[in-house]
């Protein structure tokens, strides 16, 4: 036991006293926090820019369920030929081209654009124009769409849970699952980063020959529970 404490004391100090390891102990937190932030800072800059987008309607049915909003703005090709939509789109100003065929159910609907398109574009068309045929199916068969938004249930569940002591709190589920999933990375990259330490360690060693001395005071098993004990506090330390 007293070998195992030898080692793990070697291991630790060893490494916490490098520059590296204070360097990225109090970096590591505003580099992640600047990650954070610039990431929350590019999706705000994004979901504010007026993205203007050219539709080319083979359908005619498109024009008014398309509605601009804050952030999109349609203008509606007058022009057949699609090469000759193609090229507007191509010089002017537009951040995608949409193409609608005749027939919207069965053939493939076009948003063209330079860079990826963005989710919330996407989802936004795909939203209107799913609704509006909806509705065009619902007239032909007779059905008025405020009927079937009258008969839509609008059901919300509140989840509540039980402490020990007997009262209750509300929980929320979508919260419990983020944290999960957070929590699962965490321990991922502890891990890999760490694991990889341990890695090092035992090449270093090696190619130190410090293991030959070690190997010949100490039972392998000592050795390596030493390093992964001394190197785990390392990481709680971090």
């Amino acid at each position: 036991m007293d070998k195992i404490l030898l080692i793990i004391k070697r291991e630790y100090l060893t490494r916490v006293r490098k520059k590296t390891f204070i360097i990225l102990t109090l970096l590591a937190p505003a580099l992640m926090a600047a990650m954070v932030a610039v990431t929350v800072f590019i999706t705000q800059l994004e979901s504010d820019q007026l993205r203007y987008i050219l539709v080319k309607d083979s359908s005619n049915k498109f024009e008014e369920s398309l509605k601009d909003n804050k952030s999109i703005k349609f203008t509606f090709a007058k022009n057949t030929n699609v090469e000759s939509i193609k090229k507007v789109f191509s010089d002017g100003n537009y951040y995608a081209l949409l193409i609608i065929p005749e027939d919207p159910e069965n053939e493939n609907i076009e948003l063209i654009s330079e860079n990826q398109s963005d989710i919330n574009t996407k989802m936004y068309i795909s939203s209107r124009i799913e609704e509006k045929i909806r509705s065009d199916k619902l007239k032909e068969l007779g059905i008025e769409v405020e009927t079937i938004d009258a008969i839509n249930p609008n059901v919300h569940i509140r989840t509540i849970k039980i402490k020990a002591d007997g009262s209750e709190e509300l929980s929320s589920t979508e919260a419990a699952l983020a944290i999960g999933y957070i929590s699962a990375f965490l321990i991922y990259m502890f891990i890999f980063i760490y694991g990889a330490m341990v890695m090092r360690g035992v090449i270093e060693e090696k190619t130190n020959r410090v293991v030959e001395i070690l190997i010949s005071s100490v039972k392998p098993f000592q050795l390596m529970m030493g390093k992964i004990l001394g190197i785990a506090l390392v990481a709680l330390t971090q």
